[in-house]
């Protein structure tokens, strides 16, 4: 009987330090994805357009119209690397893959034709689309774009004091890597 103690003792332990370095080799990956997850660039997207217009679609749903988005999309990081353009028409096509799970905070600005400045109109961007422009414009450097806007209670009232504007400065924050 002692001998079978001792053995099933053995297998025990080796079980454990079997299940022990599992243990150790999935913490090990953990931690190195978590500090590749703190070096990833938080990135911010800024986007120009004219002719904008704020809907209010709903309960905390609005729409902002822009009839002539800039076909470029800048973005850039916080650290020291250089800017970058892309296409406002595949930025908005590929935003639910840019953004599966939350939706990015925003924070535009509007002009109005007599120059003054109102906003920022801070909210969270929930989906976005691109139009065809050939019955809103000829110009081949723009495009009409569609965002869909969630307004908390508290920030309604801001959403509701934009209407109609001249142009805008759109900034797009984005925590995941490209």
């Amino acid at each position: 009987m002692f001998i079978r103690k001792e053995e099933n003792n053995s297998k025990s332990g080796k079980a454990k330090g079997r299940k022990k370095r599992q243990c150790d080799d999935k913490l090990k990956q953990c931690q190195t994805e978590l500090e590749q997850c703190k070096n990833d660039p938080e990135w911010l997207f800024v986007q120009l357009g004219s002719q904008c217009s704020i809907i209010h679609e709903g309960e905390e749903e609005y729409t902002l119209h822009v009839k002539e988005m800039n076909i470029d999309t800048w973005f850039f990081t916080l650290q020291t690397n250089p800017a970058m353009t892309a296409s406002t028409a595949e930025v908005t096509d590929e935003f639910e893959t840019m953004f599966p799970g939350d939706k990015p905070n925003a924070a535009v600005t509007f002009v109005s034709e007599d120059g003054d400045y109102d906003g920022p109109l801070i909210s969270v961007f929930l989906e976005a689309a691109t139009h065809n422009n050939d019955e809103d414009n000829n110009d081949d450097d723009t495009v009409s774009v569609s965002y869909k806007l969630y307004q908390s209670d508290d920030q309604k009232s801001v959403a509701s004091s934009f209407a109609s504007y001249y142009s805008m400065l759109l900034f797009l924050m984005m925590e995941q890597k490209l």
